[in-house]
C-alpha cells in the first residue's frame, strides 16, 4: 500500500487495485439525523472523506421508516447495496500505480467494483447480542476493515452462540455502548 493506492496479486495472476484514500460518503436524511453522533468520526476522517449529495438522498427520503409485519420491507426490496464504481477515482488510482510501475502502462481493466462501508460512530465494530431483541446477534460496523476483521468477529460471536468463552474480550464491541452512557472514543 502507498499513500495513493493499495494492491495485491490475485489467484489468476492479475492485480486487485484500489484507492487508499478518497472514500465517498453520500449525504442522506439519516446522515443529517445522525450527524451529531458521527461528528467526531467525521473530524478524524475528513482528509480522506468526500461528502456527496445525490440520488441516495432522494432514495433514503422515500424509504419508509415503519411498516406492518405483513408488508414487504425496504430490506426485502433491496437485498444488496451494490453502488456503481467511481470510475474517476479508479482512473486516478491506476494512473498513480502506473507512475510507480511504468511496465503496467499496457495493463487493462477487467472489472470495476464498489462497495458500501458500514461504519459506527466510534469506528469500532459491533460484535454483540442486542439486549432489547433476544436472539439477535450482530457482527457489523467494521468501518472499511470488514474483509479482514469480520471473520474474526464471526468466530468470536460463534463462541458466544455455542456458550463458549470468546477468544477476545467482547465488552468494547457491545451494541449497548451506544445507549448505556458510555463515552465513545473514535479509533483511527
Amino acid at each position: 500500500a502507498t499513500a495513493g493506492y493499495a494492491f495485491r496479486r490475485n489467484a489468476q495472476g492479475g492485480y486487485v487495485l484500489g484507492p487508499s484514500h478518497g472514500h465517498t460518503a453520500f449525504i442522506t436524511p439519516d446522515s443529517i439525523r445522525q450527524a451529531w453522533r458521527f461528528l467526531p468520526a467525521f473530524r478524524s476522517q475528513r482528509q480522506i472523506l468526500q461528502l456527496k449529495l445525490g440520488r441516495a438522498f432522494i432514495d433514503d427520503w422515500r424509504t419508509p421508516r415503519r411498516w406492518r409485519l405483513d408488508e414487504v420491507t425496504p430490506f426485502e426490496r433491496q437485498r444488496v447495496l451494490d453502488p456503481q464504481a467511481d470510475r474517476a477515482i479508479n482512473r486516478v488510482t491506476l494512473e498513480a500505480m502506473i507512475a510507480d510501475y511504468p511496465a503496467l502502462r499496457s495493463a487493462r481493466v477487467i472489472d470495476e467494483w464498489a462497495g458500501m462501508i458500514d461504519a459506527t460512530a466510534d469506528s469500532v465494530p459491533v460484535i454483540s447480542a442486542v439486549e432489547s431483541l433476544p436472539g439477535l446477534l450482530v457482527n457489523t460496523g467494521y468501518s472499511a476493515y470488514g474483509l479482514t476483521l469480520a471473520p474474526a468477529g464471526a468466530q468470536a460471536l460463534a463462541a458466544v452462540i455455542a456458550g463458549e468463552k470468546p477468544p477476545v474480550d467482547l465488552h468494547p464491541y457491545r451494541f449497548s455502548r451506544f445507549s448505556d452512557g458510555s463515552r465513545l472514543e473514535v479509533t483511527p
